[in-house]
C-alpha cells in the first residue's frame, strides 16, 4: 500500500509573492505552495525557465543591478528596493484570491511593504530577529533562562596585539563581530599570521 504525502493547505487560495535569497528553491516547494511571484538576490538561467515553464515571475537583484551581489545583510533589503514598482504593478492587475507576502529571511522593507499593500505578511518578524542579531541580547537571554552557552568575552580587538590576546585566551580561540548570524563575522584564529589577515 502506497502512502503519499499530503502537506497542509497553509495558504488556501492565496498566492504567494516570495521573497529569499535563491530564486530556484521555488522550484522544490512551487507544487505544495502557490508561488505567483520571487524576489531574489540571485540570477540565474534557470529563472527564464521558470517563468516559461510555471508563469512564475522573479525579479532578481542581480539582474537589475547587471552585477553579483555579495552575501552581505543589506542584500535582503536591497531587493525590494529595485523591483517595487513591477511588484507593484503584478499586485495591482493580478486576479484571483488574497495575496500574501512570504519570507524566509528577516526583512523591514518587506514586511512595511506587505502592510502598505494591505497583504499578509508571514516570515520571521524583522524587529525580533534585529534585536536579537546583537550578540548582547542573545547571550543575555541565555543567561535569563538559564541555558548553556559557550564561555567568553568581550574584547575589541582593534589595536590589540596576537600576543596580548593568545596570552590571556590561549594560542587557538573564535572571533566574531558583534552583530551577525550563521557564522558571518567569524574568524578562527590560531597564528599571528590567522591574526593579522
Amino acid at each position: 500500500m502506497e502512502t503519499r504525502f499530503s502537506p497542509p493547505d497553509l495558504f488556501p487560495g492565496q498566492p504567494i509573492l516570495w521573497m529569499t535569497r535563491w530564486g530556484f528553491y521555488c522550484l522544490a516547494i512551487d507544487q505544495f505552495c502557490p508561488i505567483q511571484a520571487v524576489l531574489c538576490v540571485d540570477d540565474s538561467r534557470t529563472h527564464d525557465l521558470i517563468e516559461q515553464q510555471t508563469g512564475i515571475h522573479v525579479f532578481a537583484l542581480d539582474r537589475k543591478t547587471g552585477c553579483r551581489t555579495e552575501g552581505r545583510d543589506g542584500a535582503m533589503e536591497a531587493i525590494l528596493a529595485n523591483a517595487r514598482e513591477k511588484v507593484q504593478a503584478l499586485l495591482s492587475h493580478a486576479s484571483g484570491g488574497q495575496w500574501i507576502a512570504v519570507s524566509t529571511n528577516p526583512s523591514r522593507s518587506f514586511a512595511a511593504f506587505a502592510a502598505e499593500a494591505g497583504i499578509e505578511y508571514a516570515g520571521p518578524p524583522p524587529d525580533l530577529c534585529h534585536w536579537l542579531n546583537d550578540k548582547t541580547n542573545f547571550l543575555a537571554g541565555l543567561e535569563r533562562n538559564g541555558l548553556p552557552r559557550l564561555q567568553g568575552r568581550w574584547v575589541r580587538l582593534a589595536g590589540r596585539r596576537y600576543a596580548e590576546l593568545s596570552a590571556g585566551l590561549g594560542g587557538r580561540f573564535v572571533a566574531q563581530l558583534a552583530r551577525g548570524t550563521s557564522g558571518s563575522g567569524t574568524c578562527f584564529i590560531g597564528s599571528e599570521d590567522d591574526y593579522v589577515s
